[in-house]
This record gives C-alpha cells, sequence and structure tokens, in this order.
C-alpha cells in the first residue's frame, strides 16, 4: 500500500512539475511612438524561457530606454509571468526630442504606461481619456500632456487606477492648449475608483478647471502629495460623497484658483487634509465646508493649515459626535447660520493666548451670523469647554446671544471674547424661593459652568437670564464648577 501512495506521489509531482513546465504567458512590446522606431520579441512563450527584445529605431530616430530603465538592445528576458515592455525613441541620442507628440484619447480598457518622449510636449489629449475596466494608466515621471479643448479631462472608473508620480526633478505636467495660457483651458482629473494606485506626487496642473474643479474626487479615494494646481476657473479640489477621499494629502500648492482651493462635500473630509499645503491669491482663500453634519460616534478635528474654513451650512454636532478645533484656527460662518451643539455632543475649542481659535462671518462685520446654541452636558473625555477663542460677529436676524446655553448645559470657559448685537451668553439660572424676601434668589454656583477671563463687545450686556428676563454682569457666573 506505501509503495502504491508513493508511486501515486510522484505521479501527482511529476504531473505538477509538467504543468508549470507548459504553462504559457504573453510578452507585449511596444513603441513610445510608432514613427521613431518598432520593436520585436513580443508573443507567447513557455514558463522558463527567454525572449530577445529589439528596439529597431526609424532612420534618424535612437532607442534611449526600456520603460524599466533598461538599455540593453537588443535585450533577452526569462519569461516567468505576463508582460509589458516599451522601448522609448526620441529623435536626439541624448534622449531629448523635437518630434510631434502622440495623440492620446478615447476608451483605455487595459493597462498602459505612458513613458516621458522627451519632448516640450509628450501627448495631446484632442477630447478625453477615459480609464475603464480594471486597467490602470501609469504616466511616468517628466511627461507633459497637453489637453487640446476646454472639455479636456481624464475619467477614472470605478474599478480602474491612474498613477501619476513623478519626482523632484521630474515633474509630470497636465495644462491646456500651448495656444491659451488662461484658467479654465481644460476641465482636470475626476477619481470615482478607491484603487490604492491612485496615486498623485509631483504633478503639476497648470490652468484646468473649466468646469467644477481640476482635482474632482466623487467617491473615490487618491493620495495627493507634493502636487501643484495653478490657475482653475472653478475650484483647485473638490471631494465628496463618501467620508474618506484622501490616502493622504500634503505638501501641496493651491493657487489663482477663481472659486475655491479645496471644496469638501463632507465635513469628516477636514481630518484628512494633511500639513505643509500652501493656498494663495485664490478667488476665496479658504476650504468650503458644505456638508454640516458631523457624524454619530465620530470624531472631526479642525487643524490650522494657514486658511480659515468656511462653514457654509453651519454645524450640527449630534450625541456623542466630537467636534474639536485646535490653535490658530480661524472659522467662518455663512450669512444668518448657527452652531449647534446636541445634549451628548462634545464641544472643545482649543486655542492659546498666542494662537486664539476665531469663529466669526463669513463676512467681518456685525450680525453676519447667528451665535453658537449649545445644550450638551457632557463632563466625560475632556468635557466640553472654549479655551482662548474669539466670538465675533453675531447676532443675525435673531435676539439670540453668541453663545447660547440651554438645559442641563456643562462646559468651561476660559479666555473669550464674545462681540453681538445681542448679549454675550444666554441662559437660565437656578433660582429658589425666599419667604423673607418673597422673591427668587439665584443659585449662580448651580450651574454646571466655569467662566474666567471673560470679555465682551455685545449691544445689550453680557449675560441674559431668560428666568429673570435681565441682564446680568457676568462677574456673576461661577469660576470654577
Amino acid at each position: 500500500m506505501k509503495k502504491i501512495l508513493s508511486l501515486l506521489s510522484i505521479v501527482t509531482f511529476c504531473s505538477l512539475m509538467l504543468v508549470s513546465c507548459n504553462k504559457e504567458y504573453t510578452i507585449t512590446v511596444q513603441s513610445n511612438n510608432d514613427a521613431w522606431g518598432t520593436v520585436t520579441g513580443g508573443g507567447t512563450y513557455a514558463n522558463g524561457s527567454t525572449a530577445t527584445l529589439t528596439a529597431v529605431p526609424a532612420s534618424g530616430y535612437y532607442f534611449n530606454t526600456w520603460n524599466d530603465g533598461n538599455t540593453d538592445n537588443p535585450r533577452v528576458i526569462t519569461v516567468s509571468g505576463n508582460a509589458t515592455y516599451i522601448a522609448t525613441f526620441s529623435d536626439n541620442p541624448g534622449g531629448g526630442g523635437t518630434g510631434d507628440p502622440q495623440s492620446l484619447t478615447g476608451t483605455i480598457d487595459a493597462n498602459r504606461t505612458l513613458p516621458d518622449l522627451g519632448l516640450p510636449i509628450d501627448y495631446i489629449v484632442e477630447s478625453w481619456v477615459s480609464l475603464e475596466g480594471n486597467a490602470c494608466l501609469t504616466i511616468e515621471p517628466g511627461v507633459t500632456i497637453a489637453f487640446a479643448t476646454v472639455g479636456g479631462e481624464i475619467l477614472v472608473g470605478e474599478n480602474a487606477g491612474l498613477k501619476m508620480v513623478g519626482t523632484p526633478d521630474k515633474h509630470i505636467v497636465l495644462r491646456g492648449p500651448s495656444t491659451s495660457t488662461g484658467v479654465g483651458s481644460w476641465t482636470g482629473v475626476t477619481y470615482t475608483s478607491v484603487r490604492t494606485d491612485n496615486q498623485m506626487a509631483y504633478v503639476d496642473f497648470i490652468n484646468g478647471g473649466h468646469e467644477d474643479a481640476v482635482v474632482n474626487i466623487n467617491g473615490g479615494k487618491v493620495a495627493m502629495d507634493n502636487c501643484t494646481i495653478d490657475g482653475s476657473a472653478a475650484n483647485g479640489v473638490l471631494a465628496g460623497g463618501s467620508r474618506d477621499c484622501f490616502y493622504s494629502f500634503s505638501n501641496n500648492t493651491i493657487r489663482r484658483c477663481q472659486q475655491y482651493p479645496i471644496q469638501l462635500g463632507e465635513i469628516m473630509l477636514v481630518n484628512q487634509i494633511g500639513t505643509g499645503n500652501v493656498f494663495e491669491s485664490n478667488t476665496n482663500n479658504y476650504v468650503n465646508v458644505n456638508y454640516l453634519y458631523v457624524e454619530e460616534d465620530q470624531e472631526v478635528t479642525f487643524s490650522n493649515i494657514s486658511i480659515p474654513y468656511y462653514l457654509s451650512d453651519g454645524l450640527f454636532v449630534p450625541n456623542n459626535a466630537k467636534f474639536i478645533v485646535n490653535a490658530g484656527v480661524t472659522i467662518l460662518m455663512a450669512m444668518n447660520s448657527t452652531m449647534y451643539i446636541a445634549e451628548q455632543g462634545y464641544f472643545q475649542i482649543n486655542g492659546t493666548v498666542d494662537n486664539p481659535v476665531i469663529i466669526r462671518g463669513l463676512v467681518d462685520e456685525p450680525a453676519y451670523w447667528l451665535g453658537i446654541s449649545f445644550r450638551s452636558d457632557r463632563n466625560n473625555h475632556g468635557g466640553n469647554y472654549i479655551r482662548n477663542a474669539r466670538i465675533e460677529g453675531c447676532g443675525g436676524s435673531s435676539d439670540l446671544p453668541a453663545l447660547n446655553l440651554e438645559y442641563d448645559f456643562d462646559i468651561n470657559l476660559e479666555n473669550v471674547a464674545f462681540g453681538s448685537t445681542t448679549w454675550g451668553i444666554g441662559l437660565t439660572v437656578p433660582s429658589e424661593w425666599n419667604d423673607d424676601t418673597e422673591t427668587y434668589d439665584l443659585q449662580w454656583d448651580e450651574l454646571n459652568m466655569s467662566a474666567t477671563g471673560l470679555t465682551f463687545q455685545c449691544d445689550l450686556g453680557e449675560v441674559f437670564d431668560y428666568g429673570t428676563q435681565t441682564v446680568y454682569d457676568a462677574s456673576n457666573l461661577p469660576t470654577s464648577h
């Protein structure tokens, strides 16, 4: 019996080896420009066999390199899987060129690599490029792509990928036609997939944004680092359709956008804006956040990114959600909007003496927005507090104070300046009936709050008590609790 099993094992092993030996793979060969040269050696080969690839330049042109950096010609490869080899030709033996760029347009539904052709413009997109299926388009360092029309764009389908990774010395450039130097001369790049090979590094986007944005992340996800958007007839970056649009977003420069440098369709995306970004010379030089709800059980942190955030729909912090603002941040509020913090929400303003947090209207004028409506009694996990902050321009179309404390609130205030056409703080002071005086005695110490270092520029007074309909001085507020 053992001999039979042994023989079966040998037969099985030999069968597997035979299958492995007989396995075949496809070697695909391409030229970066068929008019400059051709390539031979492509075809179907058995696993482990060798193939000889030869780049044949046309008259007046030169072979420079393969897409993997190898410069042998001919070159011999050992076949171990499907592979694509692209030969780069130019009209300059050193690699630079003055020939015609390649045309690139329509649907791409298979993996493709665009090498640097050494030309001032390497590729021209006549209309648009759509990446479909599981195709991944890889654009190599040094490539310049010009879009011939205002509608020119690259569309990355739901399962496709776009990898554009340049280097500090060899940026990738996407730009409009040579005949146009104005913003909006082409559209941009739209991502709808979440593939990890959606990468942009050292990519320069010049004068795009004919429609919504130069970089439009519509339910997709991308890494964007060390990129430059210079000129847009609309936004620089538009991200939405998901709370998770960026693998990374750092060290980018966004300038000369006629709308916003960044527009976010989800407030949670604020968490994904990284460090080292520069925003300058944009018409509206602030990040537009146009979805007001922080998700329940989620935390959003506004960090100092050197420009303000604009909450174009106001703010709503529901139960168990956490809203955090770090030192140096300026938040701009829409006209007649409010910040609303629910009973179980967290509200933490972390300014410092040298870098206070500023919350004011989009237009820096009195009564532009309504103020903060606060009814949370959270006192665990750090509790609720406003430290070293200026809350300005409140009043709006209502008679609410800058900070309206409702129900069983719990909050600490430290070094806060209030500016309003109404009152600074509104609340109901607990009271107890006094039989001797036959009046209610106010129990200030029973308020769940502490207040130190408050200042006011409020037309109707500092603290308004809803119970007695009376204005009081803020010195009555407890300094600890």
